[in-house]
């Protein structure tokens, strides 16, 4: 693992990101640059959303089940801060897409990863900040885990459709697969510390 400190917040990168991320182009040549690049994007929205709640980064690492942004404990923030912060990522991914796209007229790999990464992570998968946001919401507005229930039930269904839609696709790789999979198991076992 490599870590570093920027300001006041470690940054820490392990080897299992970037097999991921190898793993992730491995079908698609030699994308890797690019791919991390629009991952630094989507934490560097995450990263100003929390500077300007008023809080802190305290550590950011990037591992095998991608990347997590811990911030200075005993910091108190609104639930819509806190899904405003969780939304900033997939915004800068699909803002970074636009500019690309008005400025360059670009519909090239950087742009494509822009989109799939920002749209992807709006899923309401619970791992993802879509997901994490919606748990926000229904937290806040709804009592009860019934709302709860529902979505990820929705979820663990949109995975199968997903995993046989995306086969039947020019792109597909195998990297589909592992990530449905590690999703629909996210999902189960989120479900089932919900029932118990």
């Amino acid at each position: 693992m490599f870590s570093v400190k920027i300001l006041n917040t470690v940054v820490s990168v392990n080897i299992g990101f970037l097999a991921v991320i190898a793993l992730i182009t491995l079908n698609g040549g030699d994308y890797s640059g690019l791919s991390f690049a629009a991952c630094m994007i989507h934490e560097a929205g995450h990263i100003a959303a929390v500077h300007l709640s008023g809080s802190g980064v305290k550590r950011i690492s990037f591992g095998i089940k991608g990347i997590s942004m811990y911030r200075e404990e005993g910091m108190l923030i609104s639930p819509s801060a806190d899904i405003m912060i969780l939304i900033s990522g997939p915004a800068a991914n699909l803002f970074t897409a636009l500019m690309v796209f008005l400025f360059s007229r670009e519909t090239g790999y950087f742009f494509i990863i822009n989109i799939i990464l920002g749209i992807f992570n709006l899923l309401p998968f619970s791992v993802l900040d879509g997901g994490a946001a919606a748990d926000i919401f229904f937290e806040y507005h709804f009592t009860g885990g019934k709302c709860r229930i529902f979505l990820l039930v929705f979820n663990i269904l949109l995975c199968f459709v997903l995993i046989t839609f995306l086969r039947r696709m020019p792109f597909f790789n195998v990297s589909f697969y592992i990530t449905g999979i590690f999703l629909c198991a996210a999902e189960i076992k989120k479900l089932s510390e919900i029932i118990d």
